[in-house]
């Protein structure tokens, strides 16, 4: 027992030495580590959770790209010159760094020591207050008990530069949010002390970094699970298609029915095993046959057990044309209209009007014969030429498609939920909520001449990116601007132009998923088991709507699965629960919210589509809007019904003689501290929607307070793609939007002088 305790403290004091001071290799100069500074043993698998840290320094985004590809002035600017450079920066707590500040002037930046939180995420918005448009660096010592190749997992938000024993080993100009291990590469670690400096580039909102090390025998492990994984996902996104030898497979004629496989049979064999598929057919109106009488719709649902032991399903659509139709003898045309946001002329277009009608037809007939979406095409062409249709109004080939599998999937009791739908929008108690109109500044509570400055703003701000956009900016219910800015070539850009908002689809998802927590048919804590077979109700697996809703789900990506059109979507991410960290690791995606659309279609019996336009698009009344794609990115809208969409919120709920959700709702979808959910997780994040406030470029500076918000600390919204604005201020009353197809040249300058205008102009 003594000796083992000699041995022990040995060891430590031989680790103690080893971290105070070591030798990088023959001939090099000491490594000495700062005082207090911790340095992390390199094992098989290590976070680097503590580090110094330094900043902010400025930068500045160029109107044009600069010399090293970027436009932000400070990403290759070394601030650390005074202490040794980025590359070899001697750095300790508490020592000063001297630069010269965004105006010419002297400035100092403190050296802190800041711990990492859950996934070693530093969350450097935290350390520097929301400050934005700045730069960092962060400085961490491994000690590697020998000379090895390692693999660095790093995220970043938003642009990262890493450097290693004074040498440039990755860098990654991206504006993103952090994603641990997004960015993967190897390098050659020293026998020794090993300096690690990352650089890290903030633009606007969210600041922070990642860095995970994994030993080349430990990532050899990984790599392999890592393919397991791949090869799986790839075999969830595979087919059953009809066994046949040519290219059209979804059409057959009247009698028997195809044989179906698997598109990817050897893939399928890999992961599930060699395993017999069961097909059962059914008619259009739900009843299950043997064989195709008529010509027609005719669903299939595939369904096999997998070698381990799970359910594995799919459905779709195959069209049964006449038995003396001939389609690939067709030669249709189809007019292509005008693609503003691809700049093709549209007289040009016209010009050639028949080649490209000719070649669109062509694809239109290969589409058609060849893939499911043309057997969905046909058969809604087959149902409406007999009248099948009363309403055609609300119906679609996708909608069709869609709602003949969800009454299927009920039928068969592939949905667990048996209750009501969800019911119209309620008329609401008491006084009407406000709603939009025009007026004037005054009786909206600006001052006078914010409408002359709002327009110069949007006029220069057009001129800068040549990005037509719609702005709307409304106070008090009071319309007091809407125009819309610039134009397109070959077609007019007006107030109506409907453009596509991206990732505000998703608080379009959240404000309709509200209406279901509304009416009781669902809590924001369900387990998705509630409502389909194969997902557990409770422990780790368990996966909830918050999670879905909350981008904490583990799933990664958008439309992965083929999204909503997908009539097993569920069972795809049912099969793959097993992969997932649920509720373990926040990745920002838009596949958990179709997952939660999935749910609202078991509920409601419809298309989650059908339900978007019937309890919000029509009460609202929300006339250039539209989605049938999907719930995370495919909203199309204009800034008036947008601005529409936030007066509701800004409501909390009502619009006038309409509510979609009572107040008590409204709270439980505002963002909130994921932490009380998740352990680990702290940070906020709502149902389909974000805090959106923005740092004021003087927060900090002459007496201003250093957490100085533009307008307020209290505005919701979402971002976007397409950089399409919904900001909701629940301080001020105040609705700002705007539509648009993509941000352009100086987005963010121009966004943040639209605000302070707005700010300033306040009465």
């Amino acid at each position: 027992m003594l000796n083992k305790t000699k041995n022990a403290i040995f060891l430590g004091l031989l680790v103690i030495f080893l971290a105070a001071c070591a030798v990088i290799g023959p001939g090099e100069a000491t490594i000495m580590v700062p005082e207090g500074m911790p340095v992390i043993i390199m094992t098989e698998d290590i976070t680097v959770d503590q580090w110094l840290v330094v900043g902010p320094f400025p930068t500045e985004s160029a109107e044009q790209r600069l010399s090293d590809g970027t436009f932000d002035t400070g990403y290759s600017k070394d601030f650390l010159g005074a202490v040794g450079g980025e590359l070899h920066p001697k750095l300790s707590k508490g020592s000063v760094v001297e630069f010269m500040d965004e105006n010419g002037q002297s400035a100092e930046a403190v050296v802190i020591q800041v711990n990492a939180k859950s996934q070693g995420i530093v969350d450097l918005a935290e350390v520097y207050n929301g400050a934005e448009y700045k730069v960092a660096y962060a400085l961490a010592y491994v000690q590697s008990p020998k000379d090895q190749v390692v693999h660095f997992l790093v995220g970043s938000d938003d642009a990262v530069k890493v450097m290693v024993n004074g040498e440039m080993v990755h860098e990654n100009y991206a504006f993103r949010g952090v994603t641990p291990g997004e960015d993967q590469f190897s390098i050659n670690l020293k026998k020794g002390l090993n300096p690690i400096v990352v650089k890290v580039l903030n633009g606007t909102r969210g600041w922070g970094l990642s860095l995970s090390i994994i030993d080349d025998k430990t990532w050899a492990i990984q790599a392999a699970k890592e393919t397991e994984k791949k090869e799986y996902e790839a075999f969830l996104n595979s087919r059953i298609i009809p066994d046949w030898y040519n290219s059209w497979d979804e059409t057959f004629n009247p009698g028997a029915f195809p044989d179906m496989r698997w598109d990817q049979p050897y893939l399928a064999k890999k992961v599930i095993g060699d395993v017999p598929l069961k097909i059962r057919w059914f008619d259009v109106d739900l009843n299950e046959v043997q064989t195709a009488e008529k010509p027609g719709r005719y669903g299939f649902i595939a369904e096999c057990t997998s070698k381990q032991g799970k359910t594995i399903q799919r459905a779709g659509t195959l069209y049964c044309y006449p038995w003396d139709w001939m389609g690939w003898s067709e030669r249709p045309s189809a007019e292509l209209a005008p693609i503003p946001a691809a700049r093709f002329d549209p007289d040009i277009m016209k010009k050639h009007r028949k080649e490209i009608a000719d070649y669109v037809g062509r694809m239109m007939l290969i589409s058609t014969l060849d893939q499911e979406g043309g057997a969905a095409l046909m058969s809604y062409l087959f149902e409406i030429n007999h009248g099948m249709y009363a309403d055609l109004s609300l119906t679609s080939p996708l909608l069709a498609d869609d709602e003949y599998h969800i009454r299927l999937q009920k039928k068969i009791g592939g949905i667990k939920y048996t209750g009501e739908g969800l019911a119209p929008p309620a008329e609401k108690k008491g006084d009407p909520a406000p709603v939009l109109k025009t007026g004037t500044p005054t009786e909206a509570g600006f001052k006078p001449d914010i409408v002359k400055e709002l327009k110069s703003v949007c006029d220069a701000w057009f001129a800068a990116s040549g990005e037509p956009f719609i702005t709307l900016v409304a106070r008090n219910g009071i319309i007091v601007y809407e125009a819309a800015s610039g134009g397109e070539v070959g077609r007019e850009f007006t107030t109506d132009t409907a453009t596509p908002v991206a990732s505000v689809t998703k608080l379009i998802t959240g404000v309709t998923f509200a209406q279901f927590v509304h009416q009781g048919l669902v809590s924001i804590d369900d387990p998705v088991g509630k409502y389909f077979p194969n997902f557990p109700l409770d422990g780790e697996k368990a996966l909830t709507l918050r999670h879905c809703l909350t981008h904490t789900s583990g799933l990664v990506g958008h439309e992965r699965w083929g999204g909503m059109h997908n009539h097993r979507l569920e069972n795809v991410v049912a099969n793959q629960l097993d992969y997932l960290p649920v509720g373990k690791k926040s990745t920002y995606n838009g596949d958990g919210y179709n997952m939660s659309g999935r749910v609202m279609e078991a509920i409601s019996g419809k298309s989650i589509f059908r339900v978007i336009h019937e309890n919000l698009i029509v009460p609202l009344e929300l006339t250039n809007s539209s989605i049938e794609e999907d719930l995370a990115f495919s909203f199309q809208s204009t800034a008036g019904d947008l601005a529409r969409i936030g007066q509701m919120l800004l409501n909390r709920g009502s619009y006038g003689e309409f509510e979609f959700f009572s107040p008590d709702v409204f709270d439980q979808i505002l963002p909130k501290n994921l932490s009380q959910y998740y352990p680990g997780m702290d940070w906020d994040q709502g149902i389909g929607l974000t805090w959106m406030m923005q740092r004021h470029p003087q927060a900090g500076k002459n007496d201003v307070p250093e957490d100085k918000m533009i307008l307020s600390s209290r505005i919701i919204g979402h971002g976007s793609a397409t950089s399409t604005v919904l900001q909701v201020d629940l301080e001020n009353n105040i609705v700002i939007t705007q539509s648009r197809r993509q941000g352009g040249a100086q987005f963010e300058q121009y966004l943040t002088k639209l605000l302070l205008t707005i700010e300033k102009n306040l009465k």
